[in-house]
């Protein structure tokens, strides 16, 4: 089988694949695909990184801006020859300027099934604030 996108034509002698598809020593960066959900205390991040494990996730904020990066490895498939792979190694990376309404002293970070969730949360004085309104004091003098 073999299409237009695919490199590899196999055949009952051998395969033949194009070598810069399946190198490990030059990684493709991507750019993740994200969501971003919002509570009164918190926004929070979701980060696909598909075949990503939580040990390659590095977070970083700097200038207030958060950097994600990651990476993910070509699977090994022991006593099996690949003939087809339309995944592989590659790294992510996405940043994002946070502002000052961010705690940045508080960021928080997960990973499940290949989601990362980075939670946000809104600094003290980016919280919706309560002002309570007190019944003015009539019996008192006003003095000049």
């Amino acid at each position: 089988m073999n299409t237009s996108s695919d490199c590899c034509t196999p055949s009952a002698e051998s395969t033949t694949c194009c070598a810069s598809a399946h190198s490990s020593e030059q990684l493709r960066t991507v750019s993740p695909h994200v969501g971003l959900v919002e509570s009164p205390e918190n926004f929070r991040l979701q980060v696909n990184l598909p075949g990503v494990i939580e040990d390659s996730v590095n977070l970083s904020v700097e200038n207030s801006v958060l950097t994600i990066t990651a990476e993910a490895r070509e699977p090994e498939y022991p006593n099996l020859r690949p003939l087809h792979r339309e995944f592989g190694a590659r790294k992510f990376e996405r940043r994002f300027a946070l502002g000052d309404s961010i705690d940045l002293s508080a960021i928080d970070a997960t990973m499940n099934d290949g989601v990362l969730e980075v939670t946000l949360p809104r600094s003290q004085k980016a919280m919706p604030q309560r002002i309570e309104v007190r019944r003015a004091n009539h019996n008192q003098a006003i003095t000049e």
